[in-house]
Order: structure tokens, then C-alpha cells, then sequence
């Protein structure tokens, strides 16, 4: 006796379709984990963007302050918490934004830098904005105005790679035609 697999399953007609809803359940259901991943995803990149930009702006009006007559807290201890923040929002940063191999970009080449890698866009305009704060004078108020122009420039940069990223115009919309919705019921 020489049955086929499928053949040797004998399978009624409710079977069949019960195999199918099945099978569909299980496809819209990642699905939909999918999106709610995403979603979350999304949702914290905007909390972690938004404490960047908190201390973007801060940064920028630093450069405003003379250290000589900033009291409590003093320019000393607020240089020294905005770094501390900043160098945690890049670590954080990193678990959105891991640094990409450019080791194929120096394919062929006589010398390749060890273990290159490239910080993405928002990344580096953290790292630059740390290293702008720790130029900061403790003294002279001249040379942190000096300071606010890039500060300014990094700051708009960053806003503008992470709007790219986040493409809030497309959300509004989004959202929009959900509050619009109007139930059948109704």
C-alpha cells in the first residue's frame, strides 16, 4: 500500500477550515505583536529624544550664564550634572542607534582602521555637544558665547535627523483618521 503524506491524514472539510482560521490567527497575531513592538520602540525613542532636547537647550543656555555671578546651583555643579546627562543619553542612545561596520567601506585599501565603526547622526551630535560643555569656561562668559552658535547648530540637527526618523507628520495624519473614525453604530 503506497499512500501520499497527506493522503495517509485523512482530514474532514472542517478540519481544513479549522487549520486555516488557525493559521490566520496566528499570522495577524504577529502581526499585530509586530506593531506593538514598533510602536513601543518608537515610543521610547521619542521619551530618549526629548531628554536630548532637553539638554540641548540647556546646554545652549549655559553659554548665556556668567559663570562668576551664577549662585546656587553654581556653573561648576550645572556643566558638571548637563555632562553627567548627556553621557547617559549617549549610552542610551547607543541601544537605538548601535554603530554601524564601515569596515566594507575601506574594502581593497592598503590601511583599514581596526574594528571602524561610524556613530549615526544623532549620536554624534550628542558626543559633539559633550565636548562642547567640557570647553566651557568656569570664568570667562566671552568665550561660552562663543560656544552658543554651534550649540544652536547641533541642536537643530538633531531635531531634524530624529523628526526624520520619527516622520511626525505622518503620525498627525495617522492619528487624525483615527479620531475621525466614526463607528457603524453610531
Amino acid at each position: 500500500m503506497n499512500l501520499s503524506f497527506f493522503e495517509s491524514i485523512p482530514l474532514t472539510f472542517d478540519q481544513l477550515v479549522s487549520i486555516f482560521i488557525a493559521f490566520l490567527v496566528a499570522v495577524f497575531g504577529y502581526r499585530i505583536h509586530e506593531r506593538m513592538r514598533l510602536q513601543q520602540y518608537f515610543g521610547e525613542l521619542r521619551i530618549w529624544s526629548s531628554n536630548c532636547l532637553n539638554c540641548l537647550s540647556e546646554a545652549v543656555h549655559l553659554c548665556d550664564l556668567n559663570p562668576q555671578l551664577t549662585q546656587e546651583p553654581d556653573f561648576f555643579n550645572r556643566k558638571h550634572e548637563l555632562l553627567i546627562q548627556i553621557s547617559s543619553l549617549i549610552d542610551q542612545g547607543k541601544l537605538f542607534f548601535p554603530s554601524m561596520d564601515m569596515s566594507d567601506a575601506y574594502e581593497g585599501q592598503v590601511t583599514v582602521p581596526q574594528n571602524y565603526s561610524r556613530k549615526q547622526r544623532p549620536l554624534d551630535d550628542l558626543v559633539f555637544t559633550y565636548s562642547t560643555i567640557k570647553k566651557m569656561s568656569y570664568t570667562e562668559r566671552k568665550e561660552n558665547e562663543l560656544l552658543r552658535a554651534p550649540l544652536v547648530e547641533i541642536k537643530r540637527d538633531f531635531c531634524t535627523a530624529i523628526q526624520t526618523l520619527l516622520d511626525p507628520q505622518k503620525s498627525h495624519k495617522q492619528f487624525g483618521l483615527a479620531m475621525s473614525y466614526q463607528s457603524p453604530n453610531k
